[in-house]
């Protein structure tokens, strides 16, 4: 009577679990898909392409039957038959292909033959639009092939002793793990969009080996691209290289580009492709070629020159007396008279019309025109703005703009630039009720160190405004330009860590004036960042339920028992997880209960429909398929995932004929997306290239080992021995603490080949 009234007990619980789960994913998947999105404005590129495969010979690698090499002509502009620029290699990532790099080919070739000076001669490999995002021998095999093709190429050449490499996505990991090799002659390494510090998702212990080995590796000049908030499927903070020397730039940030791309746009969006393309071809011609990179990629101030000229005498001077000046454009100079701790700034929509000048007591002046960045007010006509701090004119009694004739304007104003800090309450925040004053001068710049994760979005309201103002949002290498408009939110997301800084807003006026701007929580855009954040790492946090319902499970005890038999661990290893790694992976591991308990309803169903039309003689069948699947997995004909599968079926069927419990399935059902993926790669390059023997079976089954013991053990044996209870246990504690980042700490003993 007892049990029979505790079982409806444990099926509402399990259903309200299940509805919750369901209604926070519901949430998440209404904002990812109805979150402020950033408009992507990318001009399409156009090209005329060529591809010449390398046949002639072919590279000598061991890889010619898998991949191949082509050349990369511009119709109408190259020279088919003749290399005559520098050597360029380009690698396509995960499912990528060979064309993909026709956009920067084409633009560099146009660009080299604008200039008049040598371009580029872009070879690109084939590497059959693998799945190298899931699978690390994948990466291991491009790396080898692509290092093969580069002494190939260089075989070509008479002069050059190094290739520039072009790496789009998981390209760029493939490139830097061939520069492990010791011969790997690489003088720069440009990236778009790549995950250089995580893998976006771990699956395989060769990724982690893989990012374990190019953890320290580098060319002379590396530059990272990211796309931005547009691209889902790499979080741009990945593309971070500053730690290693490099140099990292967002497509918002790069001076007349000023876009998010999605992670295929950043290919082809034509205002970056162009900056890129100029990039690379300029870079051969230069001693550094980092500064290159810098000077077409970053918008950064130049220097002001030494030299000196007197202040025009034949035109209409007109000296202003107040902090502010702002007029059409026509012939005159301007004077303004820095008081101390004032800085300078002026903003022009015809640079080439104004020159602001220092200029000492006797009136010789210095240009200072070199000093100025670009603000993308309009797309084709963006300003040009100049600031000298209080520090660089205190020296100079008068600040003289000198303007031309022209159809634009000019405001320039003196004012203290200094960083106003402002203390946020999240409470404000969360209602809506925090405001940011803006002083009535050109530029403002706003520090406010409560805002230190990039995993909140904020929206930024202005009520009422006479001109839109331009605003920036920055980090350590992050820049995105905003224009504000009256009535209008704007939506402010990084990517950056911003822990140590907090977040830094710099605000341009057009007309300066008092402003009170309203600030608060954008709720769909932070559980988008959460989302975007907790989906690599919720194999990692079902595996962690399913492997606590495990270890306390009983030897008869059903899944709805066992489920409430350990709701007292949740709340301390949700803390645990909260203190070891971040609130973020809680909630991933929190929403995992409630995941786990749906894939036992769905097995459940499964598992009753099959004990209605189960055949007594599927089970001996199905044992059969195990033992072949296991000495074709030991003797390399096949995977071992095709085994681990094999083995999962028949714990199914075992599940059906009740001679191992529902938990174990689940656990088994929990570790799937581990094997998967290395089956799908095997069935995919069986349909591309034909049946292949794996070359290094071995190697394959020490990586597999503990995932193949598992499912041995699992479902092999109808009543577990204790000791498994003591080896879940202590897997538990190892992955609620450093497993997140080590995920197979028993594989990396083993050495790859």
């Amino acid at each position: 009577m007892a049990n029979n009234g505790r079982r409806p007990n444990h099926a509402s619980r399990l259903l309200g679990l299940v509805g919750l789960t369901t209604a926070v994913m519901a949430m998440l998947v209404y904002c990812v898909l109805h979150h402020e999105r950033d408009i992507q404005q990318c001009d399409m590129t156009y090209m005329n392409p060529v591809y010449i495969p390398m046949n002639n010979p072919k590279p000598p690698s061991r890889l010619n039957d898998t991949y191949a090499l082509y050349l990369y002509r511009e119709r109408g502009v190259d020279t088919p038959d003749r290399l005559a620029g520098a050597p360029a290699l380009f690698i396509p990532g995960h499912a990528g292909s060979y064309r993909q790099s026709r956009s920067i080919a084409a633009e560099a070739a146009r660009y080299a033959k604008q200039k008049g000076i040598q371009g580029l001669d872009v070879f690109t490999v084939d590497l059959n639009d693998a799945f190298s995002g899931i699978h690390g021998q994948l990466l291991y095999d491009q790396a080898e092939y692509c290092h093969d093709v580069i002494q190939y190429i260089l075989s070509l050449y008479s002069g050059p002793s190094s290739v520039i490499v072009i790496g789009h996505s998981m390209g760029g990991v493939v490139a830097r793990l061939m520069l492990t090799y010791p011969d790997a002659p690489v003088s720069t390494l440009l990236t778009l969009a790549t995950p250089h510090t995580a893998p976006p998702v771990v699956l395989d212990p060769k990724m982690v080996r893989v990012y374990q080995e190019i953890h320290e590796t580098r060319p002379a000049t590396l530059v990272s691209i990211a796309a931005g908030m547009a691209d889902n499927i790499v979080n741009s903070e990945l593309a971070d290289v500053t730690s290693l020397g490099g140099l990292t730039v967002y497509a918002t940030g790069v001076p007349t580009v000023w876009t998010t791309c999605d992670h295929m746009a950043i290919l082809w969006c034509n205002q970056l492709v162009k900056r890129v393309a100029a990039a690379l071809v300029e870079s051969i011609h230069a001693q550094d070629p980092r500064r290159i990179f810098e000077d077409y990629l970053l918008s950064r101030p130049g220097r002001i020159p030494k030299n000196i000229t007197p202040l025009p005498k034949d035109i209409q001077t007109e000296e202003v007396l107040e902090q502010e000046y702002a007029a059409r454009l026509s012939p005159r100079v301007v004077l303004l008279h820095p008081r101390q701790s004032r800085s300078f700034g002026m903003v022009t929509d015809h640079p080439q019309a104004v020159r602001p000048l220092l200029c000492g007591a006797s009136m010789m002046c210095t240009d200072a025109s070199n000093k100025a960045v670009l603000l993308p007010f309009h797309k084709d006509k963006p300003l040009s703005f100049i600031e000298l701090d209080s520090s660089a004119v205190q020296h100079y009694p008068t600040v003289a703009i000198q303007t031309s004739a022209a159809d634009g304007f000019v405001l320039a104003g003196l004012y203290d630039a200094a960083p106003r800090t402002v203390h946020l309450d999240w409470l404000d925040l969360i209602q809506g009720k925090a405001v940011l004053t803006l002083p009535a001068q050109l530029h403002t710049v706003l520090h406010l160190p409560t805002l230190r994760t990039p995993r909140v979005a904020l929206k930024l309201h202005a009520p009422a405004l006479q001109a839109p103002l331009i605003l920036k949002q920055a980090g350590a290498v992050e820049a995105k330009f905003h224009t504000i408009e009256a009535h209008r939110a704007v939506h402010l997301v990084s990517h950056q860590d911003i822990r140590e800084q907090g977040l830094r807003l710099d605000i341009w006026q057009l007309q300066p004036a008092p402003v009170t701007l309203r600030i608060s929580l954008d709720w769909q855009g932070s559980a988008y960042q959460v989302a975007l954040r907790c989906a690599p790492f919720l194999p990692t946090a079902l595996f962690l339920v399913a492997l606590a319902l495990l270890a306390f499970s009983g030897q008869q005890a059903s899944f709805p028992e066992t489920l409430e038999k350990v709701q007292w661990l949740w709340p301390p290893l949700l803390v645990l997880v909260m203190v070891w790694h971040s609130h973020w992976m809680a909630l991933c591991v929190a929403l995992s209960v409630g995941f786990v308990s749906t894939i036992y309803i769905l097995l459940t169903g499964i598992i009753g429909g099959l004990r209605c039309v189960l055949p007594r003689v599927v089970l001996p069948i199905t044992g059969v398929a195990v033992v072949i699947a296991l000495v074709a997995s030991l003797c390399g004909w096949v995977p071992v995932s095709a085994a681990l599968v094999a083995l999962y079926v028949l714990a199914l069927f075992r599940t059906v004929k009740r001679q191992i419990t529902e938990t174990a399935l689940i656990f088994l059902t929990c570790l799937l997306p581990y094997v998967i993926p290395s089956l799908l790669v095997f069935i995919r390059e069986i349909q591309e290239a034909g049946y292949v023997m794996p070359a290094l079976p071995w190697d394959a089954i020490l990586d597999e080992a503990p995932l193949l013991g598992t499912f041995l053990t699992l479902a092999l044996m109808g009543r577990r021995p204790k000791w498994t209870s003591f080896v879940c246990l202590g897997a538990l504690l190892y992955y609620s603490t450093y497993g997140m980042q080590n995920a197979y700490p028993i594989q990396m003993y083993f050495v790859h080949p």
